[in-house]
């Protein structure tokens, strides 16, 4: 099983972002993760834009988490986005969004992407955590926030 730390690398966190749209997000990701084994970034695109036609998956109180899965891609990959501006996700609580934690699975990786899926919510579900998230300045400072904020989750494993 992936841990976080190893699916999500600090170069992989951008800090206030500019765009308006899921689309912007998701071609702004597809750039960054360009050039990587297994990951096209139409195919990344695509695959959001095709999770989100489904139902979004956003978590409401400014939080979403984008996801798909890859053939082609041999483990779990992703990012944490913070926006400038929230982006409208069609939230339970109609709010938008300015936290997004994006990820991409392999396509035979359903129980690791469930696993990681439910690590994640379970740290955004924090109210301190996400204060936290929208304060920190640096990118490591993100990540060591992430990674080591003690999801209750991980303490079963």
């Amino acid at each position: 099983m992936t841990g976080l730390g190893e699916c999500l690398a600090i170069q992989d966190i951008l800090l206030d972002v500019e765009v308006h749209t899921r689309t912007e997000l998701f071609e702004q990701v597809a750039r960054l993760w360009e050039g990587r084994p297994g990951l096209d970034g139409d195919a990344v695109v695509t695959g959001l834009a095709a999770r989100e036609a489904q139902g979004s998956t956003a978590l409401g109180l400014g939080v979403a988490i984008p996801h798909t899965r890859i053939t082609g891609l041999d483990r779990p990959v992703a990012a944490l986005v913070r926006t400038r501006e929230p982006i409208d996700f069609d939230a339970p609580d109609a709010l938008p969004a300015n936290l997004f934690f994006l990820l991409v699975v392999p396509r035979q990786g359903a129980a690791e992407h469930l696993s990681i899926l439910a690590e994640v919510a379970e740290r955004f579900s924090s109210e301190a955590f996400r204060t936290r998230l929208v304060r920190l300045a640096s990118r490591e400072a993100v990540w060591e926030l992430f990674i080591n904020s003690g999801s209750p989750l991980a303490k079963r494993r």
